[in-house]
């Protein structure tokens, strides 16, 4: 087993990213998000920090985080505008990586008989990836295929190689980064 990639970790904005138009996108039993939502009717304005994290666990970026994505080539990363302008962006990923829960101490909680999710999914510390991608050192985004936090606060880790961690605490002080153990 390696470390060879990180959880990327930023600071909460003390913003939320979902509100009230969203409801159709949560179980109303459990509150579990059943799909994704566009960001583009929000009202959501973060200056503090190039990369953040709302309440509801949505990694905000600004242009100035998305530019240096682009320009160093990242793959992996999706980019959705927030407000309708160029200013703030959704950061997800489409490079997807399972997590190893035979080895990690997940705790699944709650589950729900309408949608079949958990109310709660918790544990993702430390972090196994099964199946790393055998170039870490290249330039992608990822995230766990898991989904972890309560209700309609959840969402992936999203990960990086260590040559993108690199240059992205370089460039970006409000980043820390934990560890994730490569178990296959």
């Amino acid at each position: 087993m390696a470390e060879r990639m990180s959880v990327l970790y930023g600071p909460d904005n003390g913003r939320y990213y979902y509100d009230e138009r969203d409801r159709d996108a949560f179980c109303p039993r459990c509150k579990t998000r059943l799909k994704p939502v566009r960001a583009d009717r929000r009202r959501l304005t973060v200056r503090k920090y190039d990369w953040s994290y709302t309440y509801d666990n949505q990694l905000i970026i600004t242009r100035k985080a998305k530019t240096f994505l682009e320009e160093r080539g990242v793959s992996g990363a999706e980019f959705v505008s927030v407000n309708r302008s160029d200013e703030n962006f959704a950061l997800n990923s489409v490079e997807v990586l399972a997590f190893d829960l035979s080895r990690a101490s997940v705790r699944f909680i709650d589950k729900c008989t309408l949608c079949d999710g958990y109310a709660e999914v918790i544990g993702p510390y430390p972090a196994f990836v099964k199946d790393c991608p055998s170039d870490t050192d290249g330039l992608a985004i990822y995230r766990s295929d898991i989904e972890f936090g309560s209700h309609d606060a959840t969402g992936p880790l999203i990960l990086v190689g260590e040559r993108l961690k690199a240059m992205l605490a370089q460039e970006f002080r409000e980043l820390h980064f934990e560890p994730v153990t490569c178990t296959e």
